[in-house]
């Protein structure tokens, strides 16, 4: 019973200060150290006789705005300090958790979000699910595919529950009105319509991505297309600085000698798509993946940072991003990314 209730007071600790810590203003710590020293708590410190060791709080990003934002101690030790504010321009890849860096960002700092996260769908149930994606997603060879990625095994439920904490998080992250669009599946459309609006973005429609090309199924139709379902953060002007762009988007995929991640997007898509920002807004790529959608912001003109988890991936949307910016200037990039 005792170490029931120690652990009970170890995740009210934990929880007491998390949440504490994502609101706008957290408590002094005079506060936070008065509510877990509170009667009740002692109360029950003296029935189980349970003494609590010293243990450090745990440990969550400061979001400061206007400051410079780190990539923290487990980055590549070559990838350098970077300013990620109103003034950034240029194209960025940030290799890390998004639920511990959205917050690090400032209020109202990107003018959009374009992503592709991960679908959590690529099976027939949950079992299968928990398998690799290089598995779930690549005919290859073990030996010829491409590195898996994380994010996809999670069942409908948690999936639809993360979509929500990050959306929610990326909302406060952009300006008013700003536009947001994410690939996605039929399967898992219904949960990201409602993950995105539970977040509070305003949702407006779904496009279509015609990959002209997919397995056949007898008696049935071909899984042909990919969806984009697009919102905003509130009300958008009609006077928007963005062209008209198509709801269709008809573009194979890329070929397998070319890719660099198992479920990349063609870069002639993802340019057309960053284009529903308007002129000199930040875009924002919370799953770079091999940074497709940050390459095409660049080559559109838009400044771009893109995060990523796999510590792969993001190097190679790295390498990707500014080289190509590089080669671009004529810049050296011997020194590392």
């Amino acid at each position: 019973m005792s170490s029931f209730f120690a652990e009970a007071i170890e995740t009210l600790e934990a929880l007491v200060w998390a949440v504490n810590h994502r609101c706008g203003s957290p408590i002094p710590d005079d506060e936070y150290d008065r509510l877990i020293a509170s009667d009740e708590v002692n109360r029950v410190l003296r029935e189980t006789r349970y003494t609590p060791p010293h243990r450090k709080r745990p440990g969550f990003p400061s979001r400061e705005p206007g400051r410079f934002f780190s990539l923290g101690p487990n980055e590549e030790e070559h990838n350098p300090m970077t300013k990620i504010d109103h003034t950034f321009t240029g194209a960025h890849i940030i290799h890390g958790d998004v639920l511990k860096i959205l917050p690090q960002f400032p209020d109202g700092l990107f003018g959009g979000i374009i992503t592709d996260p991960p679908y959590a769908s690529g099976a027939l149930d949950q079992n299968a699910k928990q398998r690799a994606t290089s598995v779930k997603y690549s005919s290859a060879k073990p030996d010829n595919a491409l590195p898996d990625f994380e994010g996809d095994a999670k069942d409908q439920r948690s999936w639809t529950h993360w979509m929500t904490e990050w959306l929610a998080e990326a909302r406060r992250a952009c300006v008013p009105g700003a536009p947001i669009c994410m690939f996605i599946d039929w399967r898992q459309l219904p949960s990201m319509t409602d993950a995105l609006q539970w977040a509070g973005w305003i949702w407006r429609g779904v496009l279509a991505w015609d990959k002209t090309n997919c397995r056949p199924q007898r008696g049935r139709f071909r899984q042909q297309a990919e969806f984009v379902v697009w919102g905003s953060n509130g009300h958008m002007h009609a006077d928007r600085k963005a062209p008209i762009l198509p709801g269709v988007f008809r573009q194979s995929m890329p070929s397998v000698a070319v890719r660099k991640h198992q479920t990349e997007k063609p870069l002639e898509v993802m340019r057309d798509i960053v284009k529903i920002v308007e002129p000199g807004g930040i875009i924002l790529d919370p799953f770079a993946g091999a940074g497709t959608t940050v390459e095409a912001a660049r080559l559109e003109g838009y400044p771009a940072v893109g995060i990523e988890l796999s510590a792969h991936y993001a190097k190679t949307a790295r390498n990707r991003v500014t080289g190509a910016s590089a080669a671009a200037t004529g810049a050296d990039t011997s020194a590392g990314c």
